[in-house]
């Protein structure tokens, strides 16, 4: 997810290292043997994207969120954790699509990032 913090900076979230900024290519092609894919969501304003992103991008220092099933968690993150929650906190948006939940609990998977009817495709590189 952009984080306004940093030019060509997104805020990320991996089990080696926990939430942290990651410096891009200019938001261009591929990084490293990864697609880029960039989507948007529908029914959010400039200001609301960007103020998910600067919360995103607060969350930096914070572990990896091994537990896929607790997404109401805001001490740990896991990657699409990260931006459901940033959506979720500051435009009220739910992108969970609940393919992956189980009775009881929610998880969030990078695909429902994709495929999802509140967000649009805006940008692709193969």
């Amino acid at each position: 997810m952009v984080a306004p913090q940093k030019s060509w900076v997104t805020a990320e979230s991996s089990p080696k290292t926990g939430v942290k900024l990651q410096y891009n290519f200019e938001g261009r092609g591929k990084v490293g043997k990864y697609n880029v894919w960039q989507t948007g969501v529908k029914s959010t304003t400039v200001s609301q994207d960007w103020h998910a992103g600067h919360w995103a991008g607060r969350q930096v220092g914070k572990p990896y969120n091994y537990n896929f099933y607790r997404t109401n968690n805001r001490n740990s993150f896991y990657c699409s954790q990260l931006v459901w929650a940033a959506y979720m906190d500051v435009a009220k948006v739910n992108l969970n699509t609940s393919a992956y939940d189980i009775p009881g609990a929610r998880a969030i998977h990078p695909s429902e990032l994709l495929y999802n009817n509140k967000v649009q495709l805006i940008y692709r590189a193969k």
